[in-house]
């Protein structure tokens, strides 16, 4: 009889520069399932909480489906995050994307997007955006994806709406370091088109899965 322990690490870097953002880091590649055909449905719960000198609990609930055909991929993800303290109210995060690709025998496919994120305790209250692109297959495990969004967010100060036009650049790969041992990165570069060098937003994702079998 064979055990299988699944040991997974993950790391998210966060860069900004003269932008604001707080949404959840999410890792759309890893929620695509590229090249699957048929329907998919997972979901996550994480409750934790502490007591003593002061009451905590944490709420952290994400749902994914997708939809993939030979000609299109869908995808919808939710996520819903809450801290309290002492029965108040510490944090709270809603996440919402939406992507479809439509898929062609070129190197590259069309793909667009919406989200939707409220964050009221961070940089700003809501932010909404759209776009549309293309993206490119360039090796089996290497992507890049160019595309034009529209990002509109409702800040925290007086409420001030700020309308922006953005280059959407993203570059993901996956590396096997060894076997068993995998190490996936995303880069986001997001400049504004108006002012490229003074508003723009990056980020990065990293992830390493480790696997290994146990033998009884």
């Amino acid at each position: 009889m064979q055990k299988i322990k699944i040991l997974s690490l993950t790391s998210v870097l966060l860069f900004s520069s003269l932008a604001s953002w707080a949404q959840p880091i999410v890792s759309i590649e890893e929620l695509r399932r590229e090249g699957e055909i048929g329907n998919f449905l997972s979901g996550s719960l994480n409750l934790s909480g502490s007591s003593g000198t002061a009451e905590r609990e944490n709420i952290d609930f994400s749902v994914a489906a997708n939809k993939n055909t030979d000609g299109i991929e869908s995808l919808i993800f939710i996520n819903f995050q809450e801290r309290t303290k002492n029965n108040e109210i510490e944090d709270e995060a809603n996440f919402l994307h939406a992507r479809l690709l439509f898929k062609s025998n070129k190197p590259y496919n069309l793909e667009f997007y919406t989200q939707y994120s409220e964050n009221p305790f961070q940089l700003y209250k809501k932010r909404n955006l759209f776009g549309g692109g293309v993206r490119f297959k360039l090796e089996q495990e290497k992507r890049l994806g160019i595309s034009i969004l529209r990002e509109n967010e409702i800040s925290l100060i007086n409420d001030r709406e700020i309308e922006t036009d953005r280059v959407n650049v993203y570059f993901t790969n996956a590396l096997s370091i060894q076997e068993n041992i995998n190490f996936n990165y995303s880069l986001f570069f997001q400049p504004s088109i108006d002012a490229f060098s003074d508003d723009y937003k990056l980020s990065a994702l990293m992830q390493i899965n480790a696997n290994r079998i146990f033998s009884k």
